[in-house]
């Protein structure tokens, strides 16, 4: 079953870590937009599921994971953890999201749900 389209009311972009040369002969490891591959966003449903304060290297660190609902297709399928997730609010980009866990709800590739945490080294 799909989500509703009027629950898609986010702006998301996803980024996948590459590497390239730093063009001093030394290899460059960097993240770098791949869906959509040049501009532009797709919809998603973000929803906060809750947050938490950890202690890190003596300092009080929060973070907060959600729940984002974004439309399969192609080129999501090869979707990773290792990739982020970055939800643009009023044309600017917000606080990238670690990626988690990716679900297929119905096991069609309608829908794939990730659970996402922001606050945390990526």
């Amino acid at each position: 079953m799909r989500i509703p389209a009027g629950r898609l009311r986010h702006r998301v972009y996803f980024k996948r870590r590459g590497t390239g040369d730093d063009g001093y002969g030394n290899e460059e490891t960097a993240f770098a937009r791949f869906f959509p591959a040049t501009s532009g966003t797709v919809a998603a449903e973000v929803r906060p599921l809750g947050g938490s304060e950890r202690i890190r290297a003596d300092r009080l660190t929060g973070s907060t994971v959600y729940e984002v609902t974004v439309r399969s297709n192609s080129t999501l399928v090869g979707l990773t953890p290792d990739d982020i997730l970055v939800q643009v609010i009023g044309g600017t980009d917000a606080e990238p999201l670690n990626i988690r866990a990716i679900v297929n709800p119905d096991m069609r590739g309608g829908d794939l749900v990730l659970t996402c945490e922001a606050g945390v080294a990526q």
